[in-house]
């Protein structure tokens, strides 16, 4: 998602990475495994995570995230004002891939884990993408798109989630008919793939009631 980051100059390096992969350990990190659903609970043996879907919430398969997401960019933001940057919706459509996404169909709040590949990864720290990041929110908000992102803070620790050590990043997202969200991004970088659970908070939940739903696999 991070254009200037990671650039078309990056087909080069990924070449370069799968040919250097020779061993099976080498492999697992170039191919993440997509985690599954059993019953009301998330299992995602690649990050060594279970997520157990909270009360009157909805998980959503691959086709409803797409609707999902063609109904929060497509119809729902024009109506609100807010106006998508392009390169905001390509890099959703490529290079991407949502490996669960769990909503209270009623206040908003969600979960996303999503896995994004590009061999530059390797060359960088979950610190240095996350201070890219806020540089690109800062950007946003001089291109005057129509919501604002503000209050980001850097967490000091480390999160512990599944098997994996979390840098995260939070901000409060400001969007069109006043509606306000907290957004909670959480970093882990693998080689080339960059692995984010992503929490966006609309109602009265905290954080810390979502990270409580997630537990480590045994």
């Amino acid at each position: 998602m991070l254009k200037k980051i990671f650039s078309l100059g990056s087909i080069i390096l990924l070449v370069f990475a799968i040919s250097a992969c020779g061993n099976d350990e080498e492999e697992e990190i170039l191919n993440p495994s997509r985690g599954i659903w059993e019953d009301d609970t998330f299992i995602s043996e690649y990050l060594g995570l279970e997520f157990e879907l909270p009360e009157h919430w909805s998980a959503l398969d691959d086709k409803e995230t797409a609707e999902f997401f063609g109904l929060v960019f497509d119809d729902a933001a024009p109506a609100m004002g807010v106006e998508i940057p392009e390169e905001i919706l390509d890099a959703l459509e490529d290079g991407q891939l949502h490996d669960m996404f769990a909503i209270h169909p009623l206040g908003g709040t969600n979960v996303q884990i999503i896995f994004e590949r590009s061999p530059l990864a390797m060359l960088i720290s979950e610190e240095e993408y996350i201070e890219a990041a806020i540089e690109e929110f800062e950007e946003l908000n001089s291109m005057d798109v129509g919501m604002e992102f503000r209050d980001f803070e850097v967490a000091s620790e480390t999160t512990t989630i599944g098997n994996y050590e979390w840098e995260s990043l939070s901000l409060m997202m400001e969007m069109g008919l006043g509606i306000e969200a907290a957004s909670y991004t959480f970093i882990n970088i693998q080689g080339p793939n960059i692995r984010q659970i992503t929490i966006s908070i609309l109602g009265d939940e905290t954080v810390d009631d979502i990270l409580d739903a997630f537990s480590t696999i045994n």
